[in-house]
């Protein structure tokens, strides 16, 4: 059973020095100007989350927070070897904070998620990232969310509309060069992701009008 918001605030760490300046670097590139976001590490939870909970000094008042694993963030940083892929992560827990969802951290609707998605690749852009840099993150962050990636599920959208959401933030957050070069980087993934699960794989779309007929034949029948 998953840890209660309780359970994380009432184990959750300091962060580190350097994850606060990652955080910092996030915050500073969206111009955030909302209340207070207050960042802790918890070994309860498998990745990064965000929610309000009960401050420490003040159980009263309710407080936003992103919670993140270190290991899992170790994973992504030394996997990536680029800056870009936790910063990716807080922004996209910052996205939830930012548009003023009901946080739950288990319960994000999918249109929620694309939302934090879509903040998630409007900060890429503002931080500069190159859309390799970009294309990398993604690559990684869905490649580690396993079997949910070509499906939607209760909680989290399909691929292919996350892929839309993040070329919609780049774009929205002045990305550094056309968004069709991030688009093309972004549409073989799901063929890379299929070649290891269907036994006749699609080939890579030539251009991003092939998407669609990607999507149909990726997907595994019932």
């Amino acid at each position: 059973m998953p840890a209660t918001k309780m359970d994380i605030i009432a184990a959750a760490q300091e962060p580190t020095a350097f994850a606060l300046d990652r955080f910092g670097a996030v915050m500073k590139a969206a111009r955030y100007t909302g209340p207070q976001v207050w960042l802790y590490k918890s070994h309860l939870i498998d990745n990064a989350v965000a929610f309000h909970a009960p401050a420490r000094h003040d159980p009263q008042a309710l407080i936003p927070v992103i919670a993140y694993n270190p290991w899992f963030m170790t994973t992504v940083d030394f996997a990536a070897d680029s800056k870009f892929a936790t910063m990716a992560v807080l922004a996209h827990e910052l996205g939830h904070i930012r548009n003023g969802h009901d946080l739950d951290p288990y319960s994000y609707p999918p249109d929620l998620e694309l939302q934090a998605d879509h903040y998630s690749g409007f900060v890429l852009a503002r931080l500069k990232a190159s859309p390799h840099q970009a294309a990398l993150v993604h690559r990684l962050i869905f490649a580690i969310h396993g079997p949910n990636v070509l499906q939607e599920c209760a909680t989290h959208p399909d691929l292919f509309r996350r892929f839309e959401a993040v070329q919609r933030g780049w774009r929205d957050g002045g990305g550094r060069a056309s968004v069709k070069e991030l688009r093309r980087a972004l549409d073989r993934i799901p063929y890379e992701l299929a070649r290891w699960h269907f036994t006749c794989a699609p080939p890579p779309p030539a251009d991003p009008r092939a998407r669609g007929r990607l999507v149909r034949r990726a997907r595994p029948r019932n």
